[in-house]
């Protein structure tokens, strides 16, 4: 854990920020996938979810769910990789963050003809998560970002 010396910490270890940040993303994957079972409809249930700069690129996902009328069937899920670190970046707040195995294998995007969408590459890939908590000192944590750790790798 990286900080501010002296400065009270918002999770007492590495392990607890690192669960919170797990319970956070499990959180974050089933509204996500609720939405995209929805086709994009009522996208604003993710809000609370995300940082603010996070929200706008969300909502940009689920239009085009709604504009293709695709949804989704099945969910998503993640299995944890590694803590890449929880910082304390001053004035009660945290970063935090960590890589995971994104698994959409029990996912399927649904086309407006009733036909699965095919996607290339692997349903198993390594992402990069950062997240932060959304008030001083709170340990409710929100997705800031999230991105391919690399396109080569999958898990």
């Amino acid at each position: 854990m990286r900080g501010w010396p002296g400065a009270t910490p918002v999770f007492a270890s590495e392990e607890e920020a690192l669960a919170a940040a797990e319970e956070a993303y499990g959180e974050y994957l089933a509204v996500s996938d609720a939405i995209t079972a929805d086709g994009g409809a009522n996208p604003e249930r993710i809000e609370g979810l995300v940082t603010a700069e996070q929200y706008q690129a969300e909502l940009d996902g689920f239009e085009l769910f709604r504009s293709n009328a695709w949804h989704t069937t099945g969910f998503s899920s993640f299995e944890p990789i590694m803590l890449e670190y929880y910082e304390e970046v001053g004035n009660g707040f945290a970063e935090i963050a960590f890589l995971v195995c994104s698994d959409t294998s029990k996912l399927v995007i649904v086309q407006s003809n009733g036909e699965p969408l095919s996607l290339s590459g692997s349903s198993r890939q390594i992402v990069d998560l950062k997240f932060v908590n959304d008030s001083i000192r709170s340990d409710r944590l929100l997705l800031k970002s999230g991105g391919l750790w690399s396109t080569d790798e999958s898990c």
